[in-house]
Order: C-alpha cells, then sequence, then structure tokens
C-alpha cells in the first residue's frame, strides 16, 4: 500500500501550515539531487515536493483529506461485489509517483496531471484518435515551434493517459523556455518516471537541477534559477564599446570592394564585430544569463530546437531572423528566454557597431546595421560556446 502524503512528510494528518513546511524543508535539503549521491533520493525528492504541493494549498488539502476518509470507510474487500459486466480483471491503478508497468500502459488510460480523476478509467470512442496518433501529433506541433498548441495538446494527451512520458517531457521543455525551472523539474521527474530507460529524460532533469538553487520563503520551498551575476555582462558591455570605438577610428582599405552590399568593409570591420559578438555570448553565459548552449539546441524530442533553425537564417540575415522570431513569439508564444537574451545582446551590438561606423569616412555605417548582425552572431554563438567550458 502506498503512502499518504502525509506519511511521505512524516507529520500527522492534524499538523498545521507550519510543521509540514518544516518538514518538507527539512526533507529537501536531505534529498535534493544535487546535494545527495543517494540513488534514491531523486524520487525521494519528487513524492515530498508533490505532497507539500497538496498539503500546502488549503482547498487540496480539503479533498485530499475528504478521499482518506473515504478510503478508511469502504466496505471490507471480503465483502462480496457484485458482478462486472466483463470477467477481464482491471489493471493497477496508475498515480504519479509509481513505476510504470506496460501491460497497464496497454489497457488503460487514466487520467492524471492536467485535469481528471486519476482513478478513472477512460476508453477512447472509435472516432477518437489513439495515444500513438496524438504523441506523434504534439511531436509535430512542438517541432515546428507551435508551443501554445503543443502545451495544450500534452495536457490533452496526459487527461487520456498519465503514463506517457513525452508529453511530460515537451512540458519541462516549455517551462524550461519561459524560465520556470521549478516546473521544468517537476515534469522531466514524472517524464523520467514514465520512462525511466530513457537517458535524455534524465539529462534534461539533472540540467535543472544543476543550474537552479532551492529557495526558501514564508509559503513554500522551490527551485529557481542560479542567480545572475551583472559583472560580467557589464565587462562585456565595456568591451562591445572599446571595439566599436576601433572599429570607427581605424583607417584601412576595404576587402570586400567587388561585394556591392558590404563593399567597404575592412579587416577591422570584420575583427571588430565578430569580437564584439564573442563578448555579448561570453558575458551572457557567465552571468547566467543564458541556459548551457548544448541544452538549448536540442529538445526532449531528441531534435534540433527552433534556437538552431533560428541561428542558421541568422548567419544569412540577422534582422530577418529577428523580426522572425519576434513575429512567432506573439503569434506562437514560443518565447525562449535564453534566445531572446542573445537576440537582444547581438542587435544592441550591432546597433553600436554601426554608430561608431559612422565615424569612419570609409566604412558605410548602414551597411554595418543591416549585415554586421550576421558576423555579431556568429561570434555571440561561439562564445556561448567556449564560456560553457568554464561554467
Amino acid at each position: 500500500m502506498s503512502k499518504t502524503h502525509y506519511e511521505v512528510l512524516g507529520v500527522l494528518q492534524s499538523a498545521n501550515a507550519d510543521e509540514i513546511r518544516s518538514a518538507y524543508r527539512k526533507l529537501v535539503l536531505q534529498h535534493h539531487p544535487d546535494r545527495s549521491s543517494d540513488p534514491a533520493s531523486k524520487s525521494i525528492f519528487l513524492s515530498v515536493t508533490e505532497s507539500y504541493e497538496i498539503l500546502s494549498d488549503p482547498e487540496e488539502r480539503k479533498r485530499y483529506d475528504l478521499k482518506l476518509s473515504q478510503q478508511s470507510t469502504r466496505p471490507s474487500a471480503t465483502r462480496p461485489a457484485a458482478p462486472r459486466a466483463q470477467a477481464e480483471p482491471r489493471p493497477p491503478q496508475a498515480t504519479r509517483n509509481s513505476p510504470p508497468n506496460s501491460s497497464a500502459r496497454q489497457q488503460t488510460q487514466t487520467t492524471g496531471r492536467g485535469g481528471g480523476d486519476p482513478g478513472k478509467v477512460s476508453r477512447p470512442s472509435p472516432t477518437e484518435p489513439s495515444i500513438a496518433e496524438e504523441i506523434q501529433r504534439l511531436t509535430k506541433l512542438y517541432q515546428s515551434g507551435r508551443q501554445a498548441e503543443a502545451e495544450l495538446k500534452a495536457r490533452t494527451i496526459l487527461k487520456r493517459d498519465a503514463r506517457q512520458p513525452m508529453p511530460y517531457a515537451v512540458l519541462g521543455d516549455i517551462a524550461r523556455g519561459r524560465g520556470n525551472v521549478n516546473e521544468a523539474a517537476k515534469m522531466y521527474a514524472y517524464a523520467m518516471q514514465m520512462d525511466p530507460r530513457n537517458s535524455l529524460y534524465e539529462r534534461r532533469y539533472n540540467e535543472v537541477l544543476t543550474r537552479s538553487q532551492v529557495v526558501s520563503d514564508h509559503k513554500r520551498t522551490r527551485l529557481e534559477p542560479d542567480d545572475k551575476k551583472v559583472l560580467f555582462p557589464m565587462i562585456g558591455g565595456a568591451i562591445v564599446i572599446v571595439t566599436a570605438i576601433y572599429l570607427g577610428l581605424s583607417t584601412e582599405p576595404s576587402i570586400f570592394g567587388w561585394l556591392p552590399p558590404i563593399s567597404s568593409w575592412t579587416v577591422s570591420t570584420l575583427v571588430s564585430m565578430f569580437v564584439g559578438g564573442v563578448t555579448v555570448g561570453v558575458s551572457l553565459a557567465l552571468g547566467n544569463l543564458v541556459d548551457r548552449y548544448g541544452e538549448v539546441s536540442t529538445t526532449s524530442t531528441g531534435r534540433f530546437s527552433p534556437a538552431v533553425a533560428l541561428g542558421c537564417v541568422s548567419g544569412v540575415q540577422f534582422w530577418f531572423a529577428a523580426v522572425l522570431y519576434a513575429a512567432m513569439g506573439l503569434a506562437q508564444k514560443t518565447w525562449n528566454f535564453s534566445t531572446s537574451r542573445l537576440v537582444v545582446g547581438v542587435a544592441t551590438a550591432t546597433t553600436a557597431m554601426a554608430i561608431a561606423a559612422c565615424l569612419n569616412v570609409s566604412v558605410n555605417p548602414v551597411q554595418v546595421f543591416f549585415w554586421g548582425g550576421n558576423i555579431v552572431y556568429c561570434g555571440a554563438i561561439c562564445g556561448w560556446i567556449v564560456a560553457d567550458a568554464f561554467r
């Protein structure tokens, strides 16, 4: 028999809010996977977090207490039961914290996170698409950058079958892109429990934990991103200004006279823009203002993320890619905090270079503004990747 949420936290059912909060803090600090080497700490941490979420909410706790009282007053299992319409045995009930059962997964479709009664069996109608078809649709939606639709589809799937790992992983990616590491860690943990053999889910779960910190206040204990180190962006901004001044004061002949869009560019122009881009990438990474590049470049589906596609477009025309990203963000709610900060940083550095080019009689500032972002963006990606090695 599984433990109750009170037993998980080690408190009595009559415990008050302060006692529940104190027990939760103690267990979280003891079993946080980033602090404990015990392999069982991951599952304990997840169970403790789930129990606290329910017991710390007065309404949720009332409903849970009512459920416990109803279970305690149920008739004994030895009492003759009413005959069933079918002779086949009912598979075991799925819970969020129990390991998946492959045979039960094929026979039942239960509701879970996202709404509904976890013990209710949901059988699809003949016209309703299968879970496999829904998973395929979810994957296509997410890979095409339609996050709002993918989020809705993921929660719809979990209402039908709470044991499917992919919807949890997609929800984890979406939460992480929004900077909500607490929700992302929970979603990855659920995905990892539903498919413990999938190393990608475990890796993304551990990535979130290692890039987060445990924060406690009078309401709850939660995960939040690591503190921002504003000193690095400030130093980076100063270096970008210095390189821009160097571009404006340099006197060199053009090396691209045969190419009209950048006919006025010199060696100093290229060097200044690339160094400025590298500075942007390094300062954002060391300042904890972006995720690791390897974590952003792929998704839980194992495919390249839309951010990588944006980078390919930026290599051709940065401003077009920036407008495309903004349009997609507004239309599909596909904002990613790392990508957004990188785009803003590159745009700022490119504008600074164009302004400095006004001081140089041989370099056309319009050419620097429209095409310089390509070089700055490439430099920012290089700086981001290099800085990750030192984080």
